[in-house]
Order: C-alpha cells, then sequence, then structure tokens
C-alpha cells in the first residue's frame, strides 16, 4: 500500500508559531476553504493536531485526501495518529472511505495490530467486514501479520471468518498456512457450523393413471367381434370334422 509518510516537523519555531500565526491570519482576512483544506494537509502531514482540529472547526472537509489520493482517516489509522483520527471523525468523517488499493482505516490499524485504532474505529461505526479491491477483510489483514489480539478483538465485534478474498484465500487458510496456530484456533472456533444437509426424499408409490374412456373399448364394439368371430369358429370345426 503507497501512502503519504508524514514528515517530521520542520523546527520547534514552525510548530510554535503556526498556529498563532493561523489565527492572527484568520482575524484579518476568513480563509477560503482552499486554505483549509491546505492547512488541514499540512497540519496532518506534520502532526500539528491543534491547528488539524482548528481547520475542522472552520469547515474543513474531513473527507480530505492527501497528494497520493488517501484519505486523511485512512492516513492516520496507517501511522497511529490516533488524536487526528479522532478529530476526523468527530468531524463526520467516512471511516468506512477507501484509499487507492481499497485499503480502509480498520484494515490498515488490523494490518499494524494497533488494537486502540481497531477498538475506535469499530466503536464509531466502521464495517467490521468491509472488502478492499482484492477482497481482503480486516480479519484476514490482522491474521496475515500474525496479530492475535487483533483477530481476537475482531471477532468479538462480529467479524466473519468464512469471507474469502478474490483469490479464494480466507483468514483460517492464512494462519494454517503461516503455522500461527493460535490464530487458527480462535478463527476455528468461531466458524459458523456446516449447513445440515437436505432431507432425503421418501420413496413414495407411483401415481395412479387416470383411466381414459377413449380408449376403452365400447359395447357394441365388443359384441359385433364376437358375432364375427363366432360363425368363422364354427366353420373351421365343421370343416376339421368332414372326410377328405
Amino acid at each position: 500500500m503507497e501512502l503519504t509518510i508524514p514528515a517530521r516537523p520542520i523546527g520547534l519555531i514552525s510548530q510554535l508559531w503556526a498556529y498563532p500565526l493561523a489565527v492572527l491570519a484568520d482575524a484579518r482576512h476568513p480563509p477560503t476553504s482552499s486554505t483549509l483544506h491546505e492547512r488541514l494537509n499540512r497540519a496532518a502531514r506534520l502532526c500539528q493536531y491543534a491547528m488539524a482540529k482548528r481547520c475542522l472547526s472552520q469547515g474543513a472537509n474531513p473527507n480530505l485526501k492527501n497528494a497520493k489520493g488517501s484519505p486523511l482517516v485512512v492516513a492516520a489509522a496507517f501511522y497511529g495518529q490516533r488524536t487526528l483520527l479522532r478529530a476526523l471523525a468527530d468531524a463526520g468523517a467516512d471511516l468506512n472511505a477507501t484509499e487507492n488499493y481499497g485499503w480502509t482505516a480498520l484494515s490498515c490499524a488490523a494490518e499494524k495490530g494497533d488494537e486502540n485504532i481497531v477498538r475506535f474505529l469499530l466503536d464509531r461505526g466502521a464495517d467490521v467486514n468491509a472488502k478492499g479491491d482484492t477482497g481482503r477483510t480486516a480479519l484476514i489483514e490482522a491474521a496475515d501479520a500474525g496479530h492475535t489480539g487483533t483477530v481476537r478483538l475482531l471477532l468479538d465485534r462480529g467479524a466473519d471468518p468464512s469471507l474469502a478474498s478474490c483469490y479464494g484465500d480466507t483468514a483460517l487458510g492464512i494462519a494454517q498456512k503461516k503455522y500461527y496456530d493460535d490464530i487458527a484456533r480462535l478463527i476455528a472456533a468461531a466458524m459458523p457450523p456446516p449447513a445440515a444437509p437436505p432431507p432425503a426424499a421418501s420413496p413414495s408409490a407411483p401415481a395412479a393413471q387416470p383411466f381414459n374412456v377413449s380408449s376403452a373399448p365400447s359395447a357394441v364394439a365388443t359384441a359385433q367381434a364376437i358375432n364375427i368371430s363366432r360363425p368363422l369358429t364354427l366353420k373351421a370345426q365343421a370343416g376339421a370334422a368332414t372326410p377328405t
């Protein structure tokens, strides 16, 4: 996954003066939306959380994307920026938003094994079974990374262990393949029971065929057959008795 790595603070003076300078500038000229978005992106990149909160309170879009096209909530979860993530969530950010490769904030936190962020996102309504572009869920990411605690947390919060990726990989299969025995046991215990086979059909007697009146011989036809055959029979018997 390609995300923008937040730069380190460029100096103590910059950190100390960024906020008051912005306040003074706003007092003279109210910031435009583009100015707020530029400040919010910069504050997220430099971990200036007070500035980020101020931008959000002034109307900056909490679903803003950074230069790489990743929503700020996804980047904040990936880099463990809990304060920024909380501020974005409080401002109404979409916690199920995806970046260019389909990663969500929850799948990033699960892959990192950050149980605090995973719990926070789930408490705020993130979809525990959301899938990325390849169909991988947060449970699959946590199992693939070997985070037993995160796997247990996701299962406790309703993660479906039977979901598979686009390539047919499941969390249980990945755990077994990587010999993560503890994770495999957790997932296997949470698997839904197999569906019962349908009951076998009981043998039934063949259905009675309906009586077709048109196919039955009529009484007249039967009588005619008897009358015709009787003289022929008598003639044959007389012929047999006559000496040659």
